[in-house]
């Protein structure tokens, strides 16, 4: 299923299992975890590793209170929503800091995009 290049990646974040944890990804002016990094790309390989590491990475927050699981859904990577059922079924009821679940945190971004677009186009 994987590529040689997994086999070494998997290798590195079990013996050094501190890189996964590390917050050391720049997303949107935000430190993260290489999961988030990955959820940001939408890299399906590498998040399918670190959840199948079983550390509870799903779990970790970015500096701006973010799951790897909320940039998924704010990005709209379906398959990465998939591998997060299948692997993290729990981090679908996590909560950012100010509370917002994961449907909300949508709504409130389809409302603000929503919003955007009808200033833009003069309505």
């Amino acid at each position: 299923m994987f590529g040689p290049l997994s086999g070494v990646t998997r290798i590195v974040l079990e013996r050094f299992p501190d890189l996964a944890r590390k917050l050391a990804w720049l997303v949107e002016d935000s430190l993260t975890t290489l999961l988030h990094h990955a959820c940001d790309r939408g890299n399906l390989e590498l998040i399918s590793i670190l959840l199948g590491l079983d550390q509870g990475l799903e779990k970790d927050r970015a500096t701006n209170g973010l799951s790897p699981l909320h940039l998924a859904v704010l990005r709209r990577r379906v398959v990465v929503l998939e591998e997060f059922l299948e692997k993290a079924p729990f981090s679908f009821s996590s909560l950012t800091r100010s509370k917002d679940s994961l449907s909300s945190r949508h709504k409130k971004q389809k409302h603000r995009c929503l919003h955007f677009h009808g200033r833009e186009s003069g309505n």
